[in-house]
């Protein structure tokens, strides 16, 4: 194992979470297993323990700072605990090309989500829209096992069905539910990790631990860079690299299925 890829893949993914929080953590599986080496399903679970680790880092900053409803998080987190073990049980089955393929679905899904974003006036719009929301519960429910299951399947913290899930269903305001959100990642990840454990699955935790210390840095410097940088504009750019990773997964895996 060479310890400078798993650094830098690390720093990228600390970046783009401290930076978007919702999505960065899809790009752990592609650098995993293109960047370090590893197989699809290895990848999987070492990218749900360093993922899971990097936004805990993230979490309690912002719990320091009193940006994060911890109530409300732990409820999310809880609900969706049984979806990230019935995720993680799901993808054991599924061939690894397939499995990136569909993870380049998704991301191709979520890169049309962000540039949208990136071309409206507001942060998508939910600012306008989460005023007067009650908490609904089956909506919450439904959405903590969605995003757990997704989590679990992926191996991807699940951040952007987080975020606007705790605004539009759990009705934070948008600033508190982007913080929030890296505390459910943080315990998605933990229950992944637990839920690898109980199959009896590997989980490479050098990498994992290599992994953690590049992205401890990368998701500081891309929190205190996004208190600077454009919403907007980095929702285009980071739309455009999603795009470019999911051409890249689909390329590779495509004939291969």
């Amino acid at each position: 194992m060479e310890t400078l890829p798993v650094i830098m893949s690390g720093l990228v993914v600390g970046i783009s979470l401290g930076l978007m929080g919702g999505g960065g953590s899809l790009l752990a599986v592609p650098l995993l297993v293109y960047g370090v080496g590893q197989s699809p399903h290895m990848a999987l679970g070492t990218s749900l323990a360093s993922v899971g680790a990097t936004a805990l880092s993230g979490a309690l900053r912002r719990v320091f700072e009193g940006h994060v409803a911890i109530a409300r998080g732990l409820q999310f987190a809880i609900l969706g605990a049984g979806g990230t073990y019935l995720g993680t049980r799901a993808n054991s089955g599924v061939p690894g090309p397939v499995l990136l393929i569909l993870l380049a679905a998704l991301t191709v899904f979520l890169a049309v989500q962000m540039w949208r974003k990136g071309g409206s006036e507001g942060k998508d719009g939910v600012e306008n829209r989460e005023k007067g929301k009650e908490v609904r519960p089956i909506q919450l429910i439904a959405a903590a096992l969605g995003t757990g299951f997704a989590s679990g399947f992926f191996g991807i913290g699940g951040g952007f069905i987080i975020v606007p899930a705790l605004v539009l269903v759990a009705g934070l305001p948008m600033g508190t539910a982007v913080a929030t959100s890296l505390l459910v990642i943080s315990i998605n990840g933990a229950v992944g990790v637990v839920s690898y454990a109980i199959q009896g699955r590997s989980i490479d935790y050098a990498v994992a631990g290599i992994f953690v210390t590049g992205g401890l840095g990368g998701m500081w410097l891309g929190q205190t860079l996004g208190e600077k940088l454009d919403d907007r504009v980095l929702a285009r750019v980071f739309a455009s690299t999603l795009m470019l990773v999911a051409a890249f997964l689909i390329y590779k895996n495509l004939w291969a299925i």
